[in-house]
């Protein structure tokens, strides 16, 4: 996947289920910061209807990229906690805001990645700002 044009802000929509009853879905982000100052990125998690639930902050150094699954930069299982679900399931946005440009690339991950299977793995189309 290629990254997209470096900018200061930018949204992509996702699904995460870890329960029994949905086929396992995550979603893996990459951020990039080919800049020559430290980029402070806050990342909003949206739900479907376009409300705020949380948010966290990364910094990226001058030419620093980092690369996880999204359950590897948030606790899905404490939100999870606090809005009282049973399961990790997620399906909404992250808006994604810094204060110098930064590029973005998102994967969808669907099956099961550490057992037996093949598990599927497309880009996500990377959108515009959202703004509260």
């Amino acid at each position: 996947a290629e990254a997209m044009e470096p900018v200061n802000c930018f949204s992509f929509y996702f699904k995460r289920y870890n329960s029994e009853i949905q086929e396992k879905n995550d979603a893996g982000v990459a951020f990039m910061n080919s800049g020559q100052q430290q980029a402070t990125v806050t990342v909003g998690i949206v739900d479907r209807l376009g409300g705020l639930l949380d948010s966290f902050t990364l910094f990226l150094g001058p030419s620093e990229q980092e690369a996880r699954l999204l359950r590897d930069f948030y606790d899905f299982s404490a939100l999870a906690r606090r809005l009282g679900l049973q399961f990790e399931d997620f399906e909404g946005s992250l808006a994604v805001s810094s204060d110098v440009p930064i590029g973005g690339v998102a994967l969808q991950i669907q099956g099961r990645i550490h057992e037996a299977g093949i598990a599927t793995i497309s880009t996500l189309p990377i959108g515009s700002c959202l703004r509260e």
